[in-house]
């Protein structure tokens, strides 16, 4: 899932160190926000050949959510806009350690990707919240959509 990675303005240090990994784990690039606008971040991710852009926000020092953009051509527009109220960990789910790198990966594939993507973990929303199951076993992180 190749995108353009980038923090929000004013982002405190655990989210810039969210987007680097996220970046590097996804073959992503990373890029330095800055006064960088969304219309010059859209610009970037064109000349870079990328057709999504994540911005991780910040909220009272920590990593609040991701902001997602899909890119065209001749257009963008925002694909999802996610709140992290709380986050439970794979552990709290009983996920093994060695299915976690699939489980992560799938949770961005359902978050980040067009809805054709191919993942063995599906998303469901209930009443705003994102909640990740593989089968009929939840997984992942619970998450507040905005």
């Amino acid at each position: 899932m190749p995108a353009l990675f980038t923090t929000s303005r004013g982002s405190c240090k655990r989210s810039k160190l969210l987007a680097r990994e996220l970046a590097a784990r996804f073959g992503g690039e990373l890029v330095a926000r800055g006064d960088k606008t969304v219309s010059s971040l859209v610009k970037e991710a064109r000349r870079r050949g990328f057709c999504r852009i994540v911005i991780v926000k910040t909220l009272r020092g920590n990593p609040s959510g991701f902001h997602v953009a899909w890119v065209a051509e001749s257009d963008w527009q925002w694909l999802q806009k996610i709140e992290i109220r709380s986050v439970k960990l794979c552990d709290d789910f009983g996920v093994k350690a060695s299915e976690r790198a699939s489980v992560h990966e799938g949770l961005f594939l359902e978050l980040f990707d067009p809805p054709d993507c191919e993942s063995d973990i599906e998303a469901r929303a209930s009443d705003e919240v994102w909640s990740f199951f593989r089968g009929e076993k939840e997984v992942g992180p619970r998450m507040v959509r905005s």
